[in-house]
């Protein structure tokens, strides 16, 4: 079958558009590549946020005794109320901080409303010689039992390893992260960073042990 010339025949024109193509095809591939992975993998397991600290939106705050720091989102504001993020154990946080959203839900009766939810943050810096979980199962306490130490998992950011817990029931709440360190008299302490309920959901805030909010926190202790 013989093509017609016009289809065959080699222009002006014709080698402008094939230039053309030939240049914005590559970034075009490039666009839509990046758009589909952000919708395929909108929450990468591994954070990159050593750099936090220079990010706009984010607060830094000072762990007492220690010359470490951590960044948090300024839309989370330090409080004193005596709530807490729900570890279920006998001690007080030495920072809370809280964020309240108002989100659409449906009560008992099944009808539509709007409700205020809170987001806390507590971190508690507890003077002790013993290990994350032995201090777990010496003081927290889940449905009557003392915490079990098997129910931990230790996972690595920035060089340090993190205990990882679920501190209060039920059903994997209140995220929980605890690092081992020394204060400014070297005394050895625990960082406990304890998040509430409203930190997991069902679009994997949470996964099977750890909190993306929580390795947010992490990466900026510094």
């Amino acid at each position: 079958m013989k093509l017609p010339n016009f289809l065959t025949t080699v222009t002006t024109l014709s080698k402008i558009i094939a230039l053309v193509l030939f240049i914005l095809l590559p970034f075009i591939g490039f666009y839509l590549g990046t758009k589909y992975k952000n919708i395929s993998n909108p929450l990468p397991l591994e954070l990159n946020t050593s750099n936090i600290k220079s990010l706009k939106g984010y607060s830094s705050h000072t762990l007492d005794g220690t010359n470490l720091t951590f960044s948090i989102p300024e839309t989370y504001k330090e409080t004193t109320d005596n709530k807490t993020s729900g570890m279920q154990a006998h001690v007080k946080p030495s920072l809370n901080f809280l964020k309240s959203a108002i989100i659409p839900a449906f009560n008992s009766s099944k009808e539509f409303l709007y409700a205020t939810v809170e987001e806390r943050l507590s971190v508690y810096i507890i003077k002790t010689n013993v290990s994350p979980s032995q201090w777990l199962k010496e003081n927290v306490t889940l449905q009557g039992q003392s915490f079990d130490p098997k129910d931990t998992k230790e996972i690595e950011i920035n060089g340090r390893t993190v205990t990882v817990a679920y501190t209060s029931c039920c059903g994997g709440y209140s995220p929980t992260y605890i690092i081992q360190y020394q204060n400014v008299n070297r005394e050895n302490i625990l960082i406990i960073f304890v998040g509430n309920a409203f930190m997991q959901s069902k679009d994997g805030i949470n996964r099977g042990y750890g909190n993306y909010f929580l390795d947010d926190v992490l990466h900026s202790v510094n």
